[in-house]
């Protein structure tokens, strides 16, 4: 699967031991090739590669020189989302006309309802549901918008 946008990181991290040593970690993913110097570096770098796209490919790490480092490998990948996505709740948000100038057009001094339904999979406690008023709205009716348990 192609995904847009996903680096492999590959963080060379030093080990904590007193003398750790230097040298060299080179880390190889397909025709990318970095390399460091350790020492050149005195914090632990960070190498990224882009993404390999639809081919499969192996990550290699070497290091020449003294002390072992070790490494973190991580690979992300930003996938379009196809459908909703939930993880454990369900949030339906409605908007519902109460005065509107033009029918089907929002404008400046229409009056709307806004329903929240939470749907949870199983039961929570301390749940907050933070739903703000767009830039330039106001809350009508504030005393009946309380907080409620449903």
């Amino acid at each position: 699967m192609r995904t847009p946008g996903g680096p492999w990181r590959c963080a060379v991290q030093r080990s904590l031991r007193a003398g750790s040593g230097n040298g060299t970690t080179t880390a190889i993913l397909g025709a990318g090739r970095q390399a460091v110097d350790w020492a050149e570096d005195k914090r632990p770098p960070a190498i990224d590669f882009p993404w390999p796209g639809d081919a499969r490919e192996t990550l290699g790490v070497n290091h020449e020189g003294q002390g072992r480092p070790w490494a973190f490998v991580q690979s992300r990948a930003a996938i379009p989302l196809a459908a909703p996505l939930s993880g454990g709740f369900t949030v339906t948000r409605t908007l519902t006309p109460v005065e509107q100038r033009q029918a089907g057009r929002w404008t400046r001094g229409d009056v709307a309802r806004v329903r929240l339904e939470v749907e949870a999979r199983s039961e929570h406690t301390w749940v907050v549901v933070d739903d703000p008023v767009p830039a330039g709205a106001s809350v009508l009716a504030a005393a009946s918008a309380a907080t409620r348990r449903c």
